[in-house]
C-alpha cells in the first residue's frame, strides 16, 4: 500500500512544486498589491486583515521543499479599497499567518502565528498584541512540539485552540515509516499550559488517508489538521485536509464521536454535499456546518472550489447540501482558504492559492472580489467593521 501511495502522489506533488516555481520565476518579484476587481458595496467600510506570503514559501502550502527564497513578510490592515491602514513587518527568515482580530480579556486585539516555514505547516509562536502591535502575550505549544499556523482560535472561555505537527512514525502494512502526527491543544494563554491535547495517530488510522502527501525529511502527512472549532458543549469540530473528513472530538476523552466524509464516514453524505481537501470547518449555530471546500489537492486536478454549507441529520444518518457557492470564474484553490460569516449573513474569505479574496451576500451573490498580485497568497483573510 505504501509503495502505491508514494508512486501515485510524488509525481503530482513534484509537478505542483515545479509548476508554481515556474510561475514565480517568470514574474518579477511581486509587491503586496491588493487589487479590487469588483465591489458592489464600496461604502461599507471596515478593515481587511491579511498576511501575504509568496506561494512558494507560504507554510500553509504543501510542497516538496522550499524552492524559492523567503520573501519579506508583513501583517497588513487594509481598507476595503485596498489602502494600507497599518502594517507590521515580520523579521527576516520568519513567516506569519492567520492574522485576525479576536477578543482577549474583554478587549479587541490582533492575533497571529509567527515562525519558520515548513513544507505545508509551520513551527513557531502565537502572538496577541494591541493596536500598535505591542505584544501583550505570546505562547507556544508544549515542549517537544511545534506551534503551527493553521489554527489559533481564542475560545469563549478565554483559552486558545491551536494546531501542531509532530514528526514520528507509524506501521503501515507491516513496515514502519516516518509520518507527521496532527495534533491540537487547548491552551491556557496565561500559564502556557495545555489543558487538553489530541493526537490524530492515537484516534485515526493512517489508512484513513485519501491524499498521501510525503514531506521530505519529515514523513507522510497523512492527516493535515487545518481548523478547530468548539461545538458549545465541550467538544471540538476539526477538519483534516488529507483524509477529506470532518471529525467531532470529545473534549473530555479525545474519542472521535462522528466522522463526516473521507473513507470512514459514520454518516451517508449526499453526493451534492461531498467535499475534499477542505479547510475552516465551523458550526453555523443552527445545526449546519460551513466550510471552504477546496475540492483539489494539487494544481490542475479537481475543483472547482466552493463555500459549502451542509446539514447533518443524525436521526437518519445522512448529510444534505444546504448551499454551494462557487466563484463566478470557477476558481480552484488547491490549498488554503476560509469562509468567515459576517453579521448580515454574508461570507468573507480568501481563496487560498488563487490569491482571490471575496465577499458573497447572504444569497450567495458575489459582491466583492479582490486579488493579491503575482504569486502572493494569504492563508486566511478576514473583514471586521472596525479595527482594534
Amino acid at each position: 500500500m505504501t509503495k502505491k501511495w508514494f508512486a501515485r502522489i510524488v509525481p503530482l506533488i513534484t509537478a505542483a512544486t515545479m509548476m508554481v516555481a515556474g510561475v514565480a520565476q517568470a514574474q518579477a518579484a511581486p509587491d503586496s498589491i491588493y487589487q479590487v476587481l469588483t465591489d458592489a458595496r464600496p461604502n461599507s467600510g471596515g478593515v481587511i486583515l491579511l498576511s501575504p506570503s509568496n506561494l512558494l514559501d507560504n507554510p500553509a502550502v504543501p510542497r516538496l521543499g522550499n524552492v524559492a527564497p523567503s520573501t519579506p513578510g508583513e501583517l497588513q490592515v487594509r481598507a476595503r479599497n485596498g489602502r494600507i491602514l497599518a502594517k507590521h513587518p515580520i523579521p527576516k527568515g520568519q513567516d506569519a499567518g492567520n492574522f485576525q482580530i479576536q477578543t482577549y480579556q474583554g478587549k479587541r486585539v490582533y492575533t497571529w502565528w509567527q515562525g519558520s516555514s515548513k513544507p505545508g505547516h509551520g513551527s513557531g509562536t502565537y502572538f496577541i498584541a494591541d493596536k500598535n502591535f505591542h505584544v501583550l502575550r505570546n505562547f507556544q505549544t508544549p515542549r517537544g512540539t511545534s506551534g503551527d499556523l493553521h489554527e489559533f482560535r481564542i475560545l469563549p472561555d478565554g483559552r486558545a485552540a491551536v494546531s501542531s505537527y509532530v514528526t514520528t512514525s507509524a506501521e503501515i502494512g507491516g513496515v514502519r515509516i516516518p509520518v507527521i502526527d496532527s495534533r491540537f491543544y487547548i491552551m491556557n494563554i496565561a500559564t502556557g499550559h495545555a489543558d487538553f491535547s489530541w493526537s490524530a495517530l492515537a484516534h485515526v488510522p493512517v489508512s484513513a488517508n485519501t491524499t498521501p502527501l510525503p514531506i521530505p525529511g519529515e514523513g507522510l502527512d497523512y492527516f493535515h489538521i487545518n481548523s478547530v472549532f468548539p461545538d458549545g458543549h465541550g467538544n471540538y469540530l476539526i477538519s483534516s485536509r488529507n483524509t477529506s473528513a470532518l471529525y467531532l472530538i470529545d473534549g473530555r476523552t479525545g474519542k472521535v464521536r462522528w466522522v463526516i466524509g473521507g473513507n470512514r464516514s459514520t454518516v451517508k453524505v449526499d453526493p451534492a454535499a461531498s467535499f475534499a481537501n477542505q479547510h475552516d470547518a465551523q458550526f453555523t449555530g443552527d445545526g449546519a456546518i460551513r466550510l471552504f471546500d477546496n475540492h483539489a489537492a494539487v494544481p490542475g486536478v479537481g475543483g472547482p472550489s466552493a463555500i459549502l454549507t451542509i446539514r447533518p441529520d443524525w436521526r437518519s444518518g445522512t448529510v444534505k447540501l444546504v448551499s454551494r457557492w462557487e466563484h463566478p470564474q470557477h476558481l480552484t484553490a488547491w490549498a488554503m482558504g476560509n469562509a468567515q460569516r459576517l453579521s448580515d449573513g454574508s461570507i468573507f474569505g480568501g481563496w487560498g492559492t488563487t490569491g482571490h479574496i471575496t465577499q458573497f451576500d447572504a444569497r450567495g451573490r458575489l459582491v466583492c472580489d479582490a486579488k493579491l498580485s503575482g504569486t502572493l497568497t494569504t492563508y486566511r483573510s478576514f473583514w471586521y467593521p472596525q479595527g482594534v
